[in-house]
């Protein structure tokens, strides 16, 4: 089966990939065969990516490559820990399992800035929610 990646992670709609990646483990809890295993991973990736670009929107000194990397990282971090059943996705509604992803691109992001040194409050994002109210996310570096 061929899924759109670029419709996968839209943040303009409601996004597919949760749906998808629950579905692709929805056999055995870990995605087989390699090729479903290769769709999981790119998809997990794809949405870390677009929830730190979301997130990094005026935060200061990330770049486009330091993101990609990020991203990777936590793929890689969160696949595994799918692998030894530390992570378990199918428990999970495919809403929690877009605020969890959110959650980890989140704390990545902040991570990143105290580890660059970067001093004083970090703010990550403005962020609207259900009712269009805005708030901020502040972490004290």
């Amino acid at each position: 089966m061929e899924f759109p990646l670029e419709r996968a992670v839209n943040p303009d709609r409601h996004p597919a990939w949760p749906e998808r990646l629950l579905s692709l483990l929805q056999s055995s809890g870990a995605p087989r065969p390699e090729e479903a295993r290769r769709e999981f991973w790119l998809l997990l990736n794809l949405a870390l990516l677009e929830k730190l670009r979301f997130h990094s929107r005026g935060s200061g000194p990330l770049v486009h490559a330091e993101l990609h990397d990020l991203a990777a990282e936590k793929t890689l971090e969160l696949v595994g820990k799918l692998d030894c059943g530390q992570w378990k996705p199918l428990e999970r509604s495919a809403g929690e399992l877009v605020n969890f992803i959110s959650a980890v691109a989140r704390n990545a992001l902040v991570d990143e800035l105290r580890r660059l040194g970067r001093g004083g409050e970090v703010v990550v994002n403005e962020t609207m929610d259900r009712r269009g109210d805005v708030y901020r996310i502040r972490e004290e570096a």
